[in-house]
């Protein structure tokens, strides 16, 4: 992995109303054919480069948080231009804002983050066709077996930035049903 001074990606919205930096390679590429990011991305799945917040350094503009309410994750808070409401990320409450799901389609550069894993198989389309080389499972993954040691290690610096109801769950053993962090803000 390249260190972070010398990694710069670049990104924006539609309109150019916002842009914005990736100061560090992802911890993880990604994609996801859940029916909940097939909606969020408007696509057919969700393809997804996860970093830490703090490593994306805003150029121009300010993304519009909007705070949604979910089923089937704990919840999740997505980042839009103000402007033309493109969907930049989506901040996942488990982790807070310290982990951003940057939308790969926003990257001026996608072709450079090829997926390593494709997750929610069992729900994605019957004509989307999946290479055989890339790793993929029918439901969620286990981060500690999928993620490389080194985004581990990262994602482990930042535990204390976690809400504590969600620590356990990214870093250890799931919490009981029904803990989940309160959607309001």
């Amino acid at each position: 992995m390249s260190h972070q001074h010398d990694f710069c990606v670049q990104g924006g919205c539609v309109c150019g109303n916002l842009r914005f930096v990736l100061t560090d390679e992802p911890l993880f590429v990604q994609c996801c054919h859940c029916p909940r990011c097939r909606k969020l991305s408007g696509s057919v799945y969700g393809a997804h480069a996860i970093i830490e917040s703090s490593k994306i350094q805003l150029l121009k503009g300010r993304p519009q948080p909007v705070r949604i309410p979910s089923n089937d994750h704990a919840g999740e808070k997505i980042c839009c231009c103000p402007v033309c409401k493109t969907l930049l990320w989506v901040h996942l409450l488990e982790f807070g804002d310290a982990v951003s799901y940057v939308n790969l389609g926003t990257l001026d550069e996608p072709q450079a983050f090829p997926p390593a894993f494709h997750l929610h198989i069992k729900a994605k389309l019957p004509w989307v066709d999946l290479p055989q080389e890339i790793a993929h499972s029918a439901g969620d993954y286990d981060r500690q077996v999928v993620w490389p040691a080194e985004s581990l290690k990262r994602l482990e610096a930042l535990g204390s930035t976690f809400p504590d109801k969600w620590l356990k769950k990214i870093l250890g053993p799931k919490p009981p049903k029904g803990t989940g962090p309160d959607l309001a803000d």
